[in-house]
């Protein structure tokens, strides 16, 4: 007898017959734009089958999903002093987190905007405390209201240094005296650090901290500057080691990522020293997360091409060139950010949410079934490579999608500021989002004759 866990076949939510779906794209509107949303869903529905194939025959051990807590991110949470609505707005944080947890989410994520932490008595660097009434020291507030409330609803807390050059970020680097794009690994090793080891400190119950997000991405975003392979290797060694005697429970990850495919410095100069044994980061590192996105055509080397099944190959590309490298290290895998393929310019400079000719919270990728099944595709292609637990970029659509063509994007425009006046519930996918996260059915595949008592399960 062969026992084979899956997926129930009912978990996925297809849209009503004769709409434009994932499975049906007679009746899909053609407004000029390339590819068309017909190719797009079409050339999409492909890929996922195609990653679907490799995935199938292997093992799928249960996967955690996560999701991050979108008010209380550094890029939102610094737009405005506290109190302010939908910004800095304790109320809107925990009534978030609450909807996060009915869709499933009992672990949460946030990159924490660090110069709040510069008012905490936990602090011993160089940045002078603002309080009573300063910014840094109401921000400080709210994030204790934040984890506070994770405590009593049975929430993990897992916290990033997660820059991305935004306002939150400028701030950060001018109260700590540098500046964007002269920035070197002793200045920001010297920023980050002390606000880091008040954090851990302050709120203990951090399972993990992620001190470097995307070396030549985010981080480089924030920075102005591309931190080579040996000082991101100095930086974390240096970071872990300081937040791991601050809090000796704690977990310190960094997180790559493959939007750096085709142009150098290639992230697998990064993925090589974290995953070699002897190096300070491999030392220092308990976990390694990658962040997924869709990236230019692996086969065609085109920006925004869905076309060859597009985002399988940039899959592919993840399972042969990461993961060897990933699963010999002997850490804890996880996918810090994940979406779905974006829809956007044939061709065009940007392939993430911002490039987008729709949005991550349009309400067409609950209709056409797109993002449920890639829900799917994502996670069983995470538990067959050994990765524990996924997190979605964008949680909004967890929560709240809108039919607002003209602000549905959770990078620009007011959809995730339009969401916090619409956190009463969670969507279908949301709900789904649940139902994944409890994981398995249990089939039989094969012959399967019994010849005597035969139980399944404890």
């Amino acid at each position: 007898m062969h026992v084979a866990r899956i997926l129930s076949s009912g978990l996925f939510a297809v849209a009503a017959f004769g709409q434009c779906t994932l499975f049906n794209q007679s009746t899909c509107p053609n407004t000029g734009e390339n590819p068309s949303l017909a190719s797009y869903l079409a050339d999409t529905q492909l890929s996922f089958q195609a990653i679907d194939a490799v995935s199938a025959p292997l093992p799928q051990p249960k996967v955690t999903l996560a999701a991050q807590i979108v008010p209380a991110s550094s890029g939102w949470i610094g737009v405005a002093p506290p109190p302010s609505s939908p910004w800095n707005n304790s109320e809107n944080i925990i009534a978030y987190m609450d909807r996060l947890k009915d869709a499933g989410a009992t672990t949460q994520d946030v990159n924490l905007w660090f110069l709040a932490l510069s008012a905490a008595s936990q602090y011993t660097g160089s940045i002078a405390s603002d309080c009573p009434n300063g910014t840094n020291c109401k921000t400080l507030a709210n994030y204790d209201a934040m984890f506070t409330h994770a405590s009593s609803i049975g929430v993990t807390m897992r916290v990033g240094v997660g820059l991305s050059g935004t306002s939150a970020d400028s701030a950060l680097l001018a109260a700590c005296g540098l500046t964007f794009g002269s920035v070197t690994e002793a200045g920001w090793e010297g920023c980050i650090k002390p606000l880091a080891v008040a954090a851990v400190t302050r709120w203990p119950q951090i399972d993990t901290i992620q001190v470097v997000e995307e070396p030549v991405a985010g981080l480089a975003g924030g920075l102005g500057v591309i931190l080579s392979v040996p000082d991101t290797d100095t930086l974390i060694a240096h970071t872990c080691s300081a937040v791991k005697a601050a809090n000796a429970t704690v977990k310190c990850g960094a997180a790559l990522s493959g939007s750096s495919y085709g142009s150098p410095p290639y992230d697998t100069q990064y993925l090589v020293d974290w995953t070699t044994s002897g190096t300070g980061a491999y030392n220092a590192l308990d976990v390694i997360t990658i962040d997924v996105f869709s990236g230019t055509n692996a086969t065609t080397g085109v920006a925004c091409d869905p076309s060859s099944t597009g985002y399988a190959a940039n899959i592919a590309k993840w399972t042969n060139a990461y993961m060897p490298l990933l699963k010999s290290s002997g850490k804890i895998l996880r996918i810090g950010q994940a979406q779905h393929p974006t829809w956007c310019p044939y061709g065009g400079t940007g392939t993430g949410e911002g490039a987008a000719y729709r949005g991550a919270g349009d309400i067409l990728w609950q209709t056409s079934g797109l993002q449920d099944a890639w829900l799917g595709v994502i996670t069983r292609w995470a538990a067959g490579q050994g990765v524990k637990d996924v997190s979605v970029f964008c949680s909004v659509p967890l929560i709240w999608y809108t039919s607002n063509a003209a602000a549905n994007n959770c990078v620009t425009g007011s959809y995730s500021a339009t969401a916090m006046s619409n956190l009463s519930g969670i969507t279908n996918t949301g709900q789904l989002y649940r139902r994944i996260g409890q994981w398995f059915g249990l089939s039989l595949q094969g012959h399967a004759p019994a010849t005597g008592r035969v139980k399944l399960g404890p």
